[in-house]
């Protein structure tokens, strides 16, 4: 695409049908990671935040200062630092009614019956911590691994960016043939393929020579040709083989939509982060 039996098509700007700009823009490589990351990432991350301290001090200057009792220490599952963490449930005040609240520790805990240093905020249950203990089994630190969704978010919109770009160059460009002058091999493959840096050289539509280098894995032996579509004037230039789909052009000479296979495995990705989402929040619900 273009082909000679195919139907001329309309001079820039063209239109573009949504469902094909989704897939433009959802099957870039960068998205495709990017939702992976993201969506893994984004589980962990949220049960971590469910077992660790928040990043802002609840309690400010508000908590109130006194004295509770230990009434229990007990082992859990989790380590910190490669210490055991225990959980310490104490009640204060000395009198009825008492009220009971759990702290974690790591270090030494305070054996049962022994008095420890308490604040609380006033409340319908109050909220009570042990001083020099946590609130939670582990650190607010251990919320750093919200650093792998917030990364997968930045791929899935470089990746919607360029595939924009790409959908852009379809609307506004104009189609010629590249032939391929140089393939230098680089050390990465995808699945199984070398990846080679590509060097074509083309006559943009104002008749300038103009090369464009890229990489793929997907190109035949020096001399051959490929279209290309570039934006006059612009640096925005596709390589057509390398797009994700191959867009089809109608009687009409208008570009039509994709057919439901492509569009489907575009918003597979998406699809999969969304229901990760919601079973990550029905286990950080279901163990709380």
């Amino acid at each position: 695409m273009p082909h000679a039996a195919d139907p001329p098509l309309p001079p820039p700007p063209r239109g573009l049908p949504p469902s094909l700009q989704a897939v433009l823009m959802l099957r870039h490589p960068l998205g495709f990671f990017g939702w992976i990351i993201g969506s893994i990432g984004l589980v962990v991350a949220m049960v971590f935040a469910a077992f660790s301290e928040p990043l802002v001090d609840p309690f400010g200057d508000d908590a109130q200062r006194g004295l509770g009792r230990v009434t229990t220490v007990e082992a859990t599952g989790g380590r910190v630092n490669g210490r055991r963490v225990r959980r310490v449930v104490f009640e204060w005040p000395a009198s009825e009614p008492r009220h009971v609240a759990t702290a974690y520790t790591d270090a030494t805990p305070p054996a049962p019956g022994a008095e420890i240093a308490i604040e609380w905020l006033p409340g319908d249950p109050p909220r009570a911590r042990a001083v020099g203990m946590r609130s939670a089994p582990m650190p607010a630190s251990v919320r750093f691994v919200f650093a792998f969704p917030v990364l997968g978010a930045g791929l899935v919109v470089a990746g919607a960016w360029a595939g924009w770009r790409r959908a852009r160059v379809l609307r506004d460009g104009e189609f010629v043939h590249g032939t391929l002058v140089a393939a230098e091999r680089t050390n990465t493959q995808i699945n199984n393929k070398r990846v080679h840096r590509l060097t074509y050289r083309y006559t943009d539509a104002i008749g300038a020579g103009q090369e464009l280098r890229v990489r793929s894995t997907r190109f035949g032996p020096l001399g051959a040709t490929t279209v290309l579509a570039h934006v006059p004037g612009a640096k925005a230039v596709v390589k057509l083989d390398d797009l994700p789909i191959t867009p089809r052009v109608g009687q009409d000479g208008a570009f039509e939509p994709p057919s439901f296979g492509p569009l489907a495995v575009a918003l597979l990705p998406p699809t999969a982060a969304a229901v990760a989402w919601s079973l990550a929040q029905a286990l950080v619900a279901a163990i709380r």
